[in-house]
């Protein structure tokens, strides 16, 4: 029979993260925010529907965040993944809000989460929907944090004062709750989207 210290090892071997992990949450991650991004760039095409990308992203999203959690089932992987895409965020210019929000995103996914073998698809889809909510409030909180100012920053960013303008009017008005809605209705489709896709690798687990 095998010694106490010697599971130990084996369950700290299958517990720790591998390279091959690390390169599946970075090629992930990025692909996570490729996909956010993506749908950024329609959405920002107007003031209305601009802060709504997180919500209507999540939809897609949804998809890739659950092949993470399906191909690397362990603690601290989440965290790490969002870290390293608030790193890009930051790099590609995104006001340093948006990225806060995706690293505090992933550190309340990972509670949300719990132990690898207790998550269950519940617990996959809210984490999911606790990411995005971190990740929406974090871009929307800088424009409560410099009011006006905003306008100069998006100014600066290259768009018009108007644009910024309608950005900053959208979120001290009615039609801010609608969006804050998006952001947990499109990743609760976005999860049982992607749960539905994986439905079989997570049987085969027993999750």
């Amino acid at each position: 029979m095998e010694s106490t210290a010697t599971k130990g090892r084996t369950l700290a071997r299958v517990t720790r993260l591998t390279g091959r992990d690390y390169v599946v949450l970075a090629v992930f991650g990025v692909l996570l925010f490729a996909v956010f991004m993506a749908f950024s760039i329609v959405c920002s095409l107007s003031a209305t529907t601009s802060w709504f990308t997180h919500g209507v992203g999540a939809v897609p999203a949804g998809i890739v965040w659950t092949y993470v959690l399906a191909r690397v089932p362990k603690r601290g992987a989440v965290a790490l993944m969002c870290l390293l895409v608030a790193i890009l965020g930051l790099v590609m210019g995104m006001f340093w809000t948006g990225p806060l929000g995706i690293a505090l995103g992933g550190v309340v996914a990972e509670l949300v989460l719990g132990a690898p073998g207790k998550r269950t698809a519940f617990r996959r889809v809210a984490a999911f929907v606790a990411f995005v909510v971190c990740f929406w409030a974090g871009h929307v909180s800088l424009i409560y944090l410099t009011g006006q100012a905003y306008v100069d920053m998006v100014v600066a960013s290259g768009m018009t004062a108007e644009y910024g303008q309608q950005l900053v009017d959208f979120m001290y008005g009615p039609l801010a709750l609608v969006a804050l809605a998006a952001a947990v209705v499109g990743p609760i489709v976005g999860g049982l989207l992607g749960e539905r896709v994986f439905k079989k690798h997570f049987a085969r687990m027993g999750a």
